[in-house]
């Protein structure tokens, strides 16, 4: 999980875990409101093996968690840097596969992103879970702009992929997959959508 520690003049005042995947920050920076911004990569489990991609969580001044983003698409991506621009979005570097750098630029406030809530939101799709919290069914629902070969797994809390949904080409517009976990233990797990180039996450909470 990413981890964030405080302290005063060496005095520790609060340490804080982010439920994630397997994960490292690489680069912390404080923003303007107060809270903390970090970045650096997260890796899903899958059948044919470990995928890396970026990831960036955002914190309130208290360490609480606002919202996390991951995108990539190499397989082998992360983040080493990150800053506060003068519009308050946030202004991402790192590596993108094996033999590319790459900056990105976040909007202050990413698209649709509920505060408090684990989810990625790129522009390019959306993707929601309802109900959530659930037991033991739910539906996840998602959109895309363009056509384009579209994957669709579950993970619990430690990245490993537990169900694989969908694994096709998928045309623009609105689709609807529905997650049984009936055979799952209680816990969180993750949704994690794969289209083209882009990704998106989303937190579910399956209660029994």
């Amino acid at each position: 999980m990413f981890m964030a520690l405080k302290t005063s003049d060496g005095d520790h005042l609060d340490t804080r875990g982010y439920e994630c995947y397997p994960c490292e920050a690489m680069d912390i920076r404080q923003t303007y409101d107060g809270g903390f911004v970090l970045a650096g990569n997260v890796t899903f489990h899958t059948e044919s093996g470990d995928s890396t991609c970026i990831g960036v969580l955002k914190t309130e001044p208290n360490l609480d968690q606002r919202w996390l983003r991951t995108w990539g698409g190499t397989g082998n991506d992360g983040a080493h840097a990150v800053v506060q621009d003068s519009d308050s979005g946030y202004v991402v570097a790192g590596h993108w596969g094996s033999d590319s750098w790459y900056i990105a630029k976040l909007a202050a406030y990413p698209v649709a992103v509920e505060e408090r809530d684990l989810e990625a939101m790129p522009e390019e799709l959306r993707l929601q879970c309802a109900p959530n919290p659930f037991n033991a069914t739910t539906t996840i629902s998602f959109t895309l702009l363009h056509q384009a070969r579209t994957r669709l797994a579950v993970y619990d809390i430690m990245g490993r992929e537990v169900r694989v949904l969908a694994n096709e080409n998928f045309a623009s517009g609105g689709h609807r997959m529905s997650f049984d976990g009936t055979n799952l233990p209680s816990g969180i797990y993750f949704a994690r959508l794969q289209s083209g180039e882009f990704a998106a996450t989303r937190k579910l909470l399956l209660l029994k």
